[in-house]
């Protein structure tokens, strides 16, 4: 299957509505002068609190590299160029307090992943899948342009649960690209998220999908259009099928079997 495929239909047609209101926008700011200097501080106080950011992680978080936790690195790396990037991106390690999470950024025109210890903890107890899920999921972030463009559309996140929209989209496709290049850590990676290191592995895949079958009703929909993830049974349920779809050998294999970790 071809990269491109990856990305879910709704996300590219989410984008081009985004992207429509937001040009839009924009030409209205700049043809005032009022709202052009408004346009401009905004953006002057993106770029310095961004700055911070990235300055307190270079500062306080430990970089990977072939060096330092090798191992890992050269997994990351590997997928990196498996999916096309010609610069690997900065790869830091931060204390999370428990928080099982990663995520990517963009600074001036480089990108980053950051990744919590306790998810780097695990690869070394459990083994690297589910890390390489979340590893690539991140990439897939960045492979996906999720960040390159957001200045162009971020005038359109105005529109009431539509930004939103978008960024669940987004998930699902960044979720395609952690599958894609680690089907057999992709269910378990996001049932890491869900229930943690110390009890992913005795949670029961097929009931987590009856639930994704069953959970649902208004309140459970209308709760899921503010935020910007989906639902994470919702999210196993997709994962899954999708594992199915590249790999369908995989179904009865190890990628969903309870003691496969």
């Amino acid at each position: 299957m071809e990269e491109v495929n990856l990305k879910v239909s709704s996300e590219k047609f989410l984008f081009g509505v985004l992207a429509f209101f937001s040009i839009i926008s924009y030409i209205v700011l700049i043809v005032s002068m009022v709202g052009l200097v408004y346009l401009i501080l905004i953006a002057l106080t993106i770029l310095i609190t961004k700055g911070i950011f990235i300055g307190n992680i270079k500062g306080n978080a430990v970089k990977l590299s072939p060096q330092q936790l090798g191992d890992i690195y050269n997994e990351y790396e590997q997928m990196a160029r498996q999916m096309g990037f010609d610069e690997v991106p900065d790869i830091y390690l931060i204390q999370g307090g428990g928080l099982l999470n990663a995520f990517a950024t963009r600074f001036i025109g480089r990108n980053f992943v950051i990744i919590y210890a306790d998810v780097l903890e695990l690869a070394y107890q459990q083994g690297m899948d589910e890390v390489k899920f979340i590893l690539a999921h991140e990439l897939g972030h960045l492979r996906a342009n999720h960040l390159k463009y957001r200045w162009l559309i971020q005038l359109g996140f105005m529109i009431p649960l539509l930004g939103q929209a978008y960024l669940r989209a987004c998930e699902y496709t960044a979720d395609r690209y952690g599958a894609y290049y680690s089907p057999k850590g992709a269910v378990r990676g996001l049932i890491l998220l869900a229930a943690g290191k110390k009890l992913y592995n005795n949670i029961d895949i097929d009931q987590i999908l009856k639930q994704a079958r069953e959970d649902k009703g208004f309140w459970v929909n209308f709760s899921e259009l503010f935020s910007s993830h989906p639902h994470l049974v919702k999210r196993i349920e997709a994962v899954k099928e999708f594992v199915r779809y590249i790999s369908p050998a995989q179904e009865n294999s190890e990628v969903f079997s309870v003691e496969s970790v």
